[in-house]
């Protein structure tokens, strides 16, 4: 992971704008949104070193005392976050690992590749649990269900998977896309899937009836990421139009344009209490 390129003359790390948008409040403004702070400064505290090539994801364990890193050049790391080493090294994806993260309870690990498969790993075992194959392209993105029962997948053939985890067997195939998906994410319910896509469009899924429900129009390039808020009530979406949109899911309406960046924006989150983090 590489500090220098982020690294500021003040020796504070600028590894994420920090947008803070007020979304409960009742003295909201005619948007809805109150800008309460633009950016934030935070100061680096350890790199971790050990991959060899780019790492395309990096996610905190459910108690946060582990991160699980996937990285181009095949493999998936487990660090203690406290000494900043590498504790487990998952071997066994042919290809480019796009993304991995822990199942709800900790003790699952899902990752994804550009060999085209979904690999599951035992946390304490480094070997893998199961092997999901079904996508026709790279898989880029993956997430657990909050119940950690199932997992979501997308993918370069412009498909979006669901899967059984105890099985490896896919349980629900969504068409709709027509480029390939960039980032899927469950509701905090589990009803809905969120996707968003190089066909410059934002996808709501429901998962019950199997099928694309609302499309969000508006982003005027790549859609890179697309997250549901903690009430599931909006969605915060991130662009290569340099842009950050929030969204009203019952309206379908666009509720605010966040522009000034100078350059594509490749990630966004909500945190629990509203606030949006961005990366560019």
């Amino acid at each position: 992971m590489d500090s220098k390129k982020m690294q500021e003359n003040d020796g504070t790390h600028l590894s994420e704008q920090i947008l803070e948008i007020n979304t409960t409040d009742g003295n909201q403004d005619k948007d809805n949104f109150k800008k309460l702070a633009l950016a934030k400064h935070f100061k680096l505290l350890r790199v971790f070193q050990g991959h060899i090539d780019y790492v395309r994801s990096a996610k905190f364990s459910p108690d946060g005392t582990k991160i699980v890193s996937a990285s181009w050049d095949k493999t998936v790391r487990i660090w203690n976050v406290s000494s900043g080493k590498s504790i487990q090294i998952l071997k066994g994806h042919l290809n480019r690992v796009n993304d991995a993260e822990f199942s709800p309870d900790g003790n699952l690990i899902a990752s994804c590749s550009e060999d085209k498969t979904i690999r599951l790993w035992k946390m304490q075992s480094e070997k893998e649990m199961n092997i999901l194959q079904g996508h026709l392209g790279n898989v880029i993105s993956i997430q657990f269900s909050s119940d950690g029962k199932t997992i979501v997948s997308s993918s370069d053939d412009k498909l979006i998977r669901l899967w059984d985890v105890e099985s490896g067997m896919t349980l629900q195939v969504l068409e709709g896309h027509t480029n390939l998906v960039r980032d899927v994410n469950f509701s905090s319910n589990g009803q809905f899937i969120v996707s968003s896509s190089s066909d410059n469009t934002i996808g709501l899924w429901d998962v019950k009836l199997g099928k694309r429900i609302k499309e969000l129009l508006g982003h005027s390039n790549i859609v890179y990421s697309a997250k549901f808020s903690p009430d599931d009530r909006n969605i915060v979406s991130c662009s290569h139009d340099n842009t950050i949109r929030i969204w009203d899911i019952r309206s379908e309406r666009e509720l605010k344009c966040l522009k000034g960046h100078s350059n594509l924006v490749t990630d966004v989150q909500y945190s629990s209490d509203h606030c949006i983090v961005f990366k560019r």
